[in-house]
């Protein structure tokens, strides 16, 4: 009876990760606007010694076409925060904290639809400067495939939604196996031939491509804690994960006319990691300064708006990234910055309050690093 039990219990896994691999729409980054049409979410960041809540995060939300969508706002010091005057859309979610930074897409369906209002979102221990300077040099030119969405659908009642446990995972293989998906609920979902650059401790500790459907593997990776960037002509994102080892089991073994029964099964319920990369079309802007001033604490972006054709179209939108629990703001600006759109926004947004000086690598395009670990294709 106990093998019996331990084979169900593996057969369970397995089970779960072939559904994990499968899957091209993340949980995490599919939310219903509330009847107030605000949207409540969570940051947590893993770290080594564990993963905690990132408070004082600046949080926004960034439209297709460059936009700050909503008043920006701060997490509080359990992580959560509330983003108001929220329409349904595809949006690019960017959050910034001290020593931590994610963005992703993120998907507001109405208010009919059956799923939470609320969300969690892992962040990267990596500096903005780090992220800064992966987007100019993995940041390939061209134009973004159009995102499909349809506010009123729920994709997390069909079978290419994963649903299970996103920060956590099981080591695959001894490294970490992912998968890299466009923006929206689309046939042809994956993101191909994207960059995927891991970090530790800030550290780039490997490197690989995405294949034809956005598969990815990276062998050799440690139990630990990682953050991992994607950048190719679908979009760009940033996450947070903890990677564990798969036979770390947390078992409570009781006895039944001498038959013990597994209780618990693993930290852990997927070995995949997924994410939606958030979405804009593509232009690399070279020697172009991008006007950034401050007032009453937050960033304007001057008038007129993103023109992609015509490369030297500056953000629109008047109040920026000002409001609700701080605004993002601040001195300095930025060159040769790599703008897809909302993400751009976003970048140009997150280093308005960052002085710092960094070194501009040149960009690769198409999206081909030096010594990169071969794609695995997956069956």
């Amino acid at each position: 009876m106990q093998r019996l039990i331990c084979s169900i219990a593996t057969l369970a896994l397995v089970c779960a990760s072939g559904l994990a691999s499968a899957a091209d729409v993340a949980q995490q980054q599919w939310v219903r606007v509330s009847e107030s049409g605000s949207v409540q979410g969570r940051v947590i960041v893993p770290r080594s010694e564990g993963i905690s809540a990132a408070r004082g995060a600046k949080v926004v939300l960034i439209d297709q076409i460059g936009k700050p969508a909503t008043a920006a706002t701060e997490s509080d010091k359990t992580g959560r925060f509330t983003l108001t005057d929220v329409k349904p859309g595809v949006y690019t979610l960017m959050i910034r904290g001290e020593g931590t930074f994610a963005c992703c897409a993120m998907h507001i369906v109405s208010k009919e639809v059956p799923i939470s209002d609320q969300f969690e979102i892992a962040a990267g221990a990596v500096e903005f400067s780090v992220v800064r300077n992966a987007i100019l040099r993995y940041m390939p030119s061209g134009q973004a495939s159009q995102v499909d969405f349809d506010p009123s659908s729920n994709p997390m009642a069909t079978d290419r939604a994963f649903t299970g446990e996103s920060v956590r995972l099981s080591q695959y293989e001894g490294g970490l196996r992912g998968r890299l998906t466009r923006a929206g609920f689309t046939d042809n979902p994956g993101a191909q031939g994207a960059n995927v650059v891991i970090y530790r401790d800030g550290i780039e500790v490997a490197r690989t491509l995405t294949d034809q459907s956005g598969h990815f593997q990276v062998n050799d990776l440690e139990p630990g804690s990682y953050s991992v960037l994607g950048s190719g002509k679908d979009g760009f994102g940033l996450m947070g994960i903890e990677l564990v080892n798969p036979l770390m089991v947390q078992t409570a073994l009781g006895t039944t006319d001498g038959d013990t029964t597994l209780v618990a099964q693993t930290e852990s319920g997927s070995d995949t990691f997924i994410m939606q990369v958030a979405p804009g079309p593509i232009t690399v802007i070279e020697d172009r300064l991008i006007s950034e001033e401050e007032q009453d604490g937050g960033l304007v972006l001057p008038d007129g708006g993103y023109d992609p054709t015509a490369m030297s179209g500056s953000y629109g939108g008047g109040g920026g990234g000002g409001g609700g629990g701080g605004g993002i703001g601040g001195g300095g600006s930025l060159r040769g910055i790599a703008v897809l759109g909302g993400i751009g926004a976003a970048i140009a947004i997150g280093a308005s309050d960052d002085d710092d000086s960094i070194d501009t690598p040149p960009v690769i395009s198409p999206a081909l690093p030096n010594q990169v670990q071969q794609p695995v294709v997956n069956p």
